[in-house]
């Protein structure tokens, strides 16, 4: 299902996408502002009966996006051309694999995981999703201790990071812990696993690459500190460009839900909480490299409306645990990046957002879509056994999803892009709603 969503004062949409086995998770809906035209994501192992599902929502007619799928043993190129607004899902099964897309007009991507196959969470229903934010710009060489990834991992010990492109040459990324160092590498040329933040790295920690931009995602769920196992989500791990400043505003979904704030020492001074003032003995300290973050983890009291509020930079990560045994994860608004890119030289060549690439040449036929104004009316394209790609128009149905809202107060502000929408804009959700939902009309397209 595809919602547009207008608003004239600042709003945060969060998705809830639960099926009836109470399995499922929430995500942050992105802006159409903060639509991109280069993603980089992995999937992780999915069971025998389980799928992966990354949809494409262009934003504008005539995109033309590129696909790279590097698997176990292979890699698969495909091309998508989008007519009027087309949707389009890429399915797949199995093993891990790492998937890259670039496009000549911005598009959001959707990930939706069904089943996602682990040992420490066998015997459940998992059902995890989240959207992507794009790449700030495509190139290898986008770097900097800027884009290290920042996040609590008391309820996400697992990560995967993904390079900005399959061509990029390896490279080493270090974890940096409260006072324990750790370091892998990373080959584009292979799918990227699913990578564990060991216990002796602390709750909380900094994904730091040496020489390249990564697209970090924490793995949650598992076992909690008091034993319980729970399934798992997906979500985005932040870096200090995507702080915000100003109000957020968010409608707890349970009671048993948790907040860290991460904050810059500016941010850290003046924060509070639903006009609590948070202590400065409530902050802990995160040092790495040469820079310092400061770290406050909340309980969130009472499904009902929350406020935070600072006049520096800092991002809040909700986490919560359903009463049917899933977890979720979240960030109520984030910043979008925006970079300016070095100069481009013959080996590396950039290309800012503002001005999109044109889809790399590829030998593989373009996939055309058709789509009809009857909303059931779906188009498949020829793929290999092992994944699908499909189009489809809009579906009416949501049964098994929902929407939640948070609007902020007239007199707020926030400085910036980011997924509080400004006055008069328009979100583009995607059919996240019912992406995973048993009785969704879109399980039909599969």
């Amino acid at each position: 299902m595809r919602f547009l969503i207008r608003a004239n004062s600042p709003i945060s949409v969060i998705a809830h996408n639960y099926a009836r086995d109470g399995s499922g998770d929430s995500f942050t809906v992105l802006s159409k502002e903060m639509a991109g035209t280069t993603y980089a994501l992995s999937i992780p192992h999915i069971s025998s009966i389980g799928y992966a599902a990354i949809y494409f929502f262009p934003i504008k007619k005539d995109t033309n996006i590129d696909i790279t799928v590097v698997g176990e043993n292979s890699t698969d190129s495909r091309k998508i051309t989008a007519k009027d607004n087309a949707t389009f899902v890429y399915r797949r099964s199995g093993a891990a694999f790492s998937l890259y897309a670039r496009g000549n007009n911005p598009y959001h991507v959707v990930v939706g995981v069904r089943r996602y196959k682990s040992d420490e969470i066998a015997g459940l229903t998992t059902s995890m999703n989240y959207m992507p934010l794009p790449l700030p710009a495509p190139g290898c060489n986008i770097g900097g201790s800027q884009f290290d990834c920042i996040s609590d991992m008391k309820l996400s010990n697992k990560f995967t990071v993904t390079p900005p492109a399959q061509g990029c040459p390896p490279f080493d990324v270090e974890l940096q812990g409260k006072s324990v160092a750790d370091r892998f590498s990373v080959d584009p040329k292979k799918p990227q696993p699913v990578r564990s933040w060991k216990s002796n790295l602390g709750d909380f920690g900094v994904i730091r690459p040496r020489s390249s931009y990564l697209q970090c995602v924490r793995l949650g769920g598992g076992k909690t500190s008091e034993g319980k196992t729970v399934g798992p989500f997906m979500d985005t791990m932040p870096s200090q460009l995507q702080f915000i400043n100003g109000t957020i505003y968010f409608i707890a979904r349970s009671t048993n839900e948790m907040m860290t704030i991460i904050a810059e020492e500016n941010a850290k001074k003046n924060m509070s909480m639903d006009n609590r003032k948070i202590e400065e003995k409530e902050w802990k300290t995160m040092k790495y490299g040469n820079k310092v973050v400061y770290y406050c983890t909340l309980k969130i009291t009472g499904s009902e409306y929350h406020s935070v509020h600072s006049n520096g930079y800092y991002i809040a990560q909700i986490t919560g645990i359903t009463n049917s045994e899933s977890s979720y994860g979240y960030f109520p608004a984030l910043h979008a990046i925006t970079v300016t890119p070095p100069e481009p030289t013959e080996s590396t060549p950039v290309t800012t957002r503002t001005q999109p690439p044109s889809p790399s040449s590829s030998s593989t036929p373009p996939i055309k879509a058709s789509t009809t104004k009857k909303a059931s009316t779906t188009t498949k394209a020829t793929v290999p056994a092992t994944s699908t790609i499909m189009t489809s128009s809009i579906v009416s149905s949501t049964q098994g999803s929902k929407i939640s809202t948070s609007t902020a107060p007239s007199q707020s502000t926030t400085s910036g892009t980011s997924s509080l929408i400004k006055r008069n804009a328009v979100v583009i959700s995607a059919f996240a709603m019912a992406l995973l939902t048993l009785r969704s009309p879109f399980n039909t397209l599969f």
